[in-house]
Formats: C-alpha cells, structure tokens, sequence
C-alpha cells in the first residue's frame, strides 16, 4: 500500500515534496508494523499512533480495514482535535471515495 492523497493546508518555510510525504508516510507505518508487536503483555497492540517532537506531532488513525490516515500538525494540537480532524477524514474518504463507482482501490486520488 502507499500513499493515495496528501494536501498541505498551511504554508510551510521548507515546502515537502511528495516524495518527503511518501518517506513520512512508509516510516511511520513500519514504526506502526513495528511497535503493534512489542506489547510487553499478551493482550495484542495497537501500535504506535501518536509521535511527538518539540516541533510537530504526527497523529495515526487506522480503519477497520487497515487504511491508515496520517495528520501531521504543530505541537499545540491536541490529541482529541487531530482524532475528530481523522475521524472525519475517514469519514469523508468512506462517503465520497469508497462509494465512488469510478475509484480504483489503492490508486491516487486527485482533487
């Protein structure tokens, strides 16, 4: 799986190229793969969803079909805003993408 859409929503002073959004997105999802199987417990992980740094917070929301959607904001959001900002993602992409007859699944969508 890749990445099938991404959308800058602030200006940024070191502008990403797609290719920085698909290398974000491919260690972000290993780290995922990765940290769902390192439960000290025997209950099963989730994974890791949320990373912080001084600067930015990268915040993961995964469907029940294994779509992962990714926000990456500045330090002060909270938690609880960017899981309501994903859940309406994913609700947006399940209403107007999936129910699209014309998409192909795992294909880029364009805007």
């Amino acid at each position: 799986r890749g990445l099938i859409y991404q959308k800058d929503f602030v200006e940024r002073a070191n502008k990403l190229t797609s290719n920085n959004h698909l290398q974000i997105a491919g260690v972000f999802h290993s780290m995922y793969a990765i940290t769902s199987q390192l439960s000290p417990t025997k209950e099963i992980s989730s994974g890791i969803r949320s990373l912080e740094a001084d600067t930015m917070r990268i915040r993961c929301y995964q469907s029940v079909t294994g779509t992962k959607f990714i926000v990456t904001a500045g330090p002060s959001q909270s938690e609880v805003s960017l899981d309501d900002f994903l859940l309406e993602v994913y609700n947006l992409y399940s209403d107007y993408v999936l129910k699209n007859p014309f998409y192909d699944l795992e294909q880029p969508i364009h805007n």
